[in-house]
């Protein structure tokens, strides 16, 4: 799924840089080579995306957040952040990042 999302996004956003990692110890090396992040989209809890390392990098760096995941389906949108829904179609992961964007 990560890897249909990176394609969307490249092939939508052709100038982006764009970052797929398998794991948080991945995600946590890459943003510590970046000064700036736009826009992430995780597979965290919304806990998670508030307490966790990543979390904190991400929001340190001014990212918008995007969760995606069983537990994100339920609560991130209640907890502010934009929910990437499974099943999801390339309209619908544009939708969201137009709604992570505000």
């Amino acid at each position: 799924m990560a890897e249909d999302i990176a394609t969307t996004l490249g092939e939508t956003y052709p100038g982006a840089r764009i970052e797929c990692v398998q794991d948080r110890d991945a995600a946590m090396a890459v943003l510590s080579e970046l000064p700036r992040v736009e826009m992430a989209i995780v597979a965290l809890t919304p806990e998670e995306a508030q307490t966790s390392d990543l979390g904190r990098a991400l929001s340190d760096r001014q990212a918008r957040i995007a969760l995606m995941g069983i537990e994100a389906e339920d609560h991130g949108e209640a907890s502010g952040f934009a929910v990437l829904h499974r099943p999801f179609r390339t309209a619908d992961l544009l939708a969201m990042l137009r709604v992570a964007g505000r």
